[in-house]
């Protein structure tokens, strides 16, 4: 595709607010700041898309690839993200709904898991004793590479 059509096919997908897409190949576009607000995304492939800032809140996108997207502030608030491939280059401040929707089936790296695991320990959890479960299934070297990357934000 030649880099007009490129950039004419990225400004219509920005606007996909309640659109329909099944088995759509997105990979390698800039669609940031995207409206996909209650949208079908159904098995679709954002490998290497630019999502920054992007809206997906109520969509359903199961079973979609966003290995290596860019998912910086990206907005998952009620989105079905079951059976998708979450393999991010950069997921800092996405939003998601804590459901089954969400998370069931959703391959993840270790990385991420770790990230998410690491939360737990930023709260004030009810006893030290979980605390120090939380650590122990991350590992004590990890925890500890987390805990510099979280304090200077490198992800």
């Amino acid at each position: 595709m030649d880099e007009r059509t490129k950039e004419n096919r990225e400004r219509e997908l920005r606007r996909s607010a309640n659109k329909k897409f099944h088995h759509e190949d997105f990979s390698g576009l800039d669609l940031s700041t995207s409206d996909f607000r209650n949208a079908t995304l159904i098995e679709c492939n954002f490998t290497g898309t630019i999502l920054k800032w992007s809206n997906f809140e109520g969509a359903n996108c199961f079973g979609s690839d966003f290995t290596d997207a860019d998912l910086y502030r990206v907005n998952f608030k009620e989105a079905i993200l079951a059976k998708t491939k979450m393999f991010p280059r950069d997921c800092f401040g996405m939003t998601v709904t804590l459901t089954c929707d969400t998370f069931q089936g959703m391959e993840v790296p270790d990385r991420l898991l770790l990230y998410w695991l690491y939360m737990g320990t930023m709260m004030k959890v009810p006893t030290e004793e979980m605390s120090q479960k939380i650590v122990e299934a991350i590992g004590r070297p990890e925890f500890e590479k987390l805990q510099r990357a979280f304090k200077e934000r490198k992800f």
